[in-house]
């Protein structure tokens, strides 16, 4: 079996003999960068050296499935007044190979600050868990006092697909102004 990777035509150096024998193939060193079209192509030979090849045909390989799964933020309060930082985290994990996707996987948050319309974040990447947290936007006179949203997913990566989480909440409040007149 010869295969066409990014970096050209490579043999799976696979040698077996017989007739009508039934040969099974198995390649997982594929990267991000492979991701699309590609090539195989069988080759056969006897033992006089008489041989023959197939023609050669295309596949497709796809980025890796995943889901978005929550781990703490949805439901929170935050004081605004008391400028606190917001704290999302979310599990991302590869349901195509049945585990967390691992560390330095970029993703994404959505949030609102409206309560309606969603704003991007900056790419965040994913810990050696999968976990991907936001902890870093202060939450200011920016936001407005009420319920808000937000979700996270996987966004521009190179081996993953781009899904997004539920959408999960978050509340706005603030302290009463209060005057004094002297």
């Amino acid at each position: 079996l010869y295969l066409n990777r990014r970096f050209g035509w490579i043999n799976l150096l696979t040698y077996d003999s017989g007739v009508n024998k039934t040969i099974t193939f198995a390649y997982n060193s594929f990267s991000g960068s492979d991701i699309g079209t590609r090539q195989f192509y069988f080759k056969t030979e006897d033992t006089r050296g008489y041989g023959a090849n197939t023609s050669i045909q295309n596949f497709y390989l796809d980025k890796d499935d995943v889901r978005i799964d929550h781990l703490y933020g949805n439901g929170s309060v935050y004081n605004r007044s008391a400028l606190p930082k917001l704290n999302f985290k979310v599990r991302i994990f590869d349901t195509d190979r049945n585990q967390s996707l691992g560390a330095n996987r970029q993703g994404i948050f959505y949030l609102t600050k409206d309560g309606t319309n969603y704003i991007a974040t900056n790419y965040y990447y994913t810990d050696t868990s999968g976990n991907l947290t936001l902890n870093d936007i202060t939450v200011d006179c920016s936001f407005e006092v009420g319920p808000q949203k937000w979700k996270a997913g996987t966004k521009d990566d190179n081996w993953y697909k781009d899904v997004n989480s539920s959408e999960f909440m978050f509340t706005v409040i603030t302290v009463n102004l209060s005057t004094n007149l002297l």
